[in-house]
C-alpha cells in the first residue's frame, strides 16, 4: 500500500509538533511499544532518544517501511503492513 499524502516531508521538520505530543503522553509509554504508520520516523527517533526499547514499528508502505528498517536497523523491528499484519504474539 503506497502512502497517498504529500505532507510527510513537512512533517519529518515539524519537531516540535512531534515532542509536544510525546510530551503529553510520554510518561505512558514504556515496556514493549507498537508504533502504528511511522511513516518517515521522526517518531520513532525521538522515542529512541527518550530510552524506549522494544520498539516495532508498523508501516504499510514498501518504500517508507524499507527506510526505517535501513535507518533504525538495530535498535527497531519493522513490519511492513497493517496493524493487522502484526503477530498477535507482540
Amino acid at each position: 500500500m503506497r502512502y497517498p499524502g504529500s505532507e510527510l516531508p513537512l512533517f519529518a521538520h515539524a519537531k516540535n509538533f512531534h515532542r509536544y505530543y510525546l510530551d503529553l503522553f510520554g510518561e505512558h509509554v514504556r515496556g514493549r511499544v507498537l508504533e502504528v504508520g511511522g511513516g518517515m520516523g521522526t517518531l520513532t527517533g525521538l522515542l529512541l532518544d527518550r530510552g524506549i526499547s522494544g520498539l516495532t514499528v508498523c508501516e504499510p508502505d514498501p518504500a517508507l517501511a524499507h527506510e526505517l528498517a535501513t535507518r533504525f536497523a538495530s535498535d527497531v523491528r519493522v513490519i511492513r503492513g497493517t496493524v493487522e499484519d502484526v503477530p498477535a504474539s507482540l
